[in-house]
């Protein structure tokens, strides 16, 4: 299944997740839902590891600076998940919601602008006027649909 296949599916997946938080999970403690959802992560993850291993296929472990990064990602996604689930929490609404998070690839292609400018050596590396119109469709849209939706 290639990558853009996987990911409409996820989005199909989030979309039916955030109705479902929005109807049924907003008034629960949002510690709580999160605590379920990692049990059932590790779980599934500590079986298809385990499946792995019988047919012999290697897992490969973060190990140093990789496995340090992969504990601050793992804060940072605890972070996002409260943020984003304490919302529902809050009575904010699923169009609302998610409206704002679709800048997500907007917030995401500049982050990774100023990690790619600041590795770069010639430095900062100035992005194309398509790219420019793109943050600002994001944001007007975002806007409107919010103000206005």
């Amino acid at each position: 299944m290639s990558p853009n296949n996987r990911t409409v599916i996820a989005m199909i997946f989030y979309a039916i997740t955030n109705v479902t938080i929005e109807q049924k999970f907003s008034s629960f403690s949002v510690y709580t839902i999160m605590l379920y959802w990692s049990m059932i992560h590790i779980v599934i993850c500590a079986l298809l590891i385990g499946n792995n291993y019988q047919q012999g296929v290697p897992v490969d472990w973060p190990r140093g600076n990789a496995l340090l990064l992969v504990i601050i990602i793992g804060l940072v996604f605890f972070a996002a998940d409260y943020l984003y689930l304490s919302a529902y929490a809050l009575k904010g609404d699923v169009v609302t919601l998610t409206t704002i998070f679709i800048a997500l690839p907007a917030v995401a292609a500049f982050i990774k602008w100023v990690w790619l400018s600041a590795s770069h050596q010639t430095g900062l590396v100035i992005p194309s006027l398509t790219v420019i119109g793109g943050y600002i469709l994001v944001g007007s849209g975002v806007f409107l649909i919010t103000k206005y939706g």
